[in-house]
């Protein structure tokens, strides 16, 4: 980590609304933090993984103002 880390200094991140070209990040993300609960209940799969992930993270209607996803990286 970035920040002084171990010297009692919290890095620093910034937040902005996901992307198209943040989606492959967020998706490794999301699979690493959900493949063992899932395949422990027989929900895993890298393909539906990706098609659960992509249909959460559509943009919205157009005109609204309501974002699915943040990103969020370390500074």
């Amino acid at each position: 980590m970035s920040g002084g880390e171990g010297r009692g200094v919290a890095p620093s991140f910034r937040f902005h609304a996901a992307e198209e070209a943040d989606f492959e990040r967020l998706l490794d993300l999301s699979s690493r933090t959900l493949r063992t609960d899932l395949a422990r209940l027989g929900r895993w799969g890298p393909a539906r993984r990706r098609a659960r992930m992509r249909e959460s993270s559509t943009p919205p209607p157009r005109g609204a103002s309501r974002t699915r996803l943040a990103a969020c990286w370390a500074a």
